[in-house]
């Protein structure tokens, strides 16, 4: 479904990619979960990563640690340099996306340090956090603040709030009140409410060029068929 929006490469989760995809980084789950995380490239070529360098690490770090089928990680030539993408899967282990999150991001350490990886980097994914709380679960939006305050200070900028320039969300009622900023990228079957558990971001190096041009949703009715989250797309320039 990616390359009818006319998309280079495609970062899944939830799925397990097809036989004749052209190229793909794809890291099962297993057990019960016959699906895991993909990088799939349309129209080109993705190389997988397992390993980073730091800058205080003696030698090359392994990244696969804690979940492996949650994160699948890969290059891609972009403008004559490394392009590093990750696709994150915010798996619900035992009623808790945020722990896996946090664990993830911690593995993932010595990617955002590497001089070479971590300069140009996309990471998307369903993350299954919100700040969205409210009520007996209200506790939870600081939580999750607080993680995504951790991927601010990792240098990475959430893609959708750089290009959301509308109004709040309609029916959100979230504690932000008119300064909300959430876009809905899920329709949950057992609840009403627009929840946003999908997110892109993209390094300062990439924002602060001006290399991002664009986020959005896709929220159109031919996809929803598909999933019962919408496709998050992100445009680089060049």
């Amino acid at each position: 479904m990616a390359s009818e929006f006319g998309t280079d490469v495609a970062l899944v989760q939830e799925a397990a990619p097809p036989d004749d995809v052209q190229s793909v980084v794809y890291r099962p789950i297993g057990g019960t979960r016959p699906w895991g995380s993909a990088i799939v490239g349309f129209t080109v070529h993705v190389e997988a990563v397992t390993q980073a360098t730091g800058r205080y690490n003696s030698k090359p770090t392994d990244l696969l640690v804690t979940y492996p089928g949650a994160l699948a990680i890969g290059t891609v030539a972009r403008a004559g340099r490394l392009l590093t993408l990750v696709s994150m899967y915010g798996l619900i282990d035992d009623g808790y996306a945020d722990t896996t999150v946090n664990r993830m991001l911690s593995d993932l350490v010595p990617l955002f340090d590497d001089p070479t990886l971590g300069r140009q980097l996309v990471l998307g994914g369903d993350l299954n956090i919100t700040t969205q709380w409210v009520g007996p679960k209200v506790r939870y939006r600081a939580w999750e603040l607080a993680t995504f305050a951790r991927i601010a200070a990792f240098g990475l900028r959430d893609g959708l709030d750089l290009f959301r320039d509308d109004g709040a969300l309609q029916g959100c009622g979230c504690l932000d009140g008119d300064r909300c900023r959430h876009v809905r990228t899920q329709f949950y079957p057992r609840s009403k409410r627009p929840w946003q558990n999908d997110y892109v971001f993209a390094s300062a190096a990439l924002v602060d060029k001006g290399q991002v041009t664009s986020a959005h949703v896709v929220d159109d009715p031919a996809v929803r068929p598909l999933s019962d989250h919408l496709p998050v797309v992100m445009d680089l320039a060049g």
